[in-house]
C-alpha cells in the first residue's frame, strides 16, 4: 500500500525527529529531568527539553490518523 505525505506531514515528521532527539540527549546536569513538568530549575537545557516536549504533543495532533 503507497501512501503519500503531504508537506505538512513531512514537516511534522521531521519536527517530532528533531524534538526526540533534544528529549533523548536529555539535561546532563539533572539526568532524572524528562520534561513530564515545567523545570523547577533555572537551567537552559531543562527549558530546551520542557519546550520540545510541548513541541512533540503538537505533532500527535498534526499526525494523529496517519501514522496508525
Amino acid at each position: 500500500m503507497e501512501k503519500n505525505f503531504t508537506q505538512e506531514t513531512i514537516m511534522a515528521l521531521l519536527t517530532r525527529m528533531r524534538v526526540l532527539e533534544i528529549l533523548v540527549e536529555g539535561c546532563k546536569k539533572h539526568p532524572a529531568y524528562r520534561a513530564k513538568n515545567e523545570p523547577k530549575a533555572d537551567c537552559d537545557m531543562c527549558r530546551k527539553m520542557w519546550r520540545a516536549r510541548k513541541q512533540l504533543d503538537e505533532t500527535k495532533v498534526v499526525l494523529k490518523g496517519i501514522l496508525e
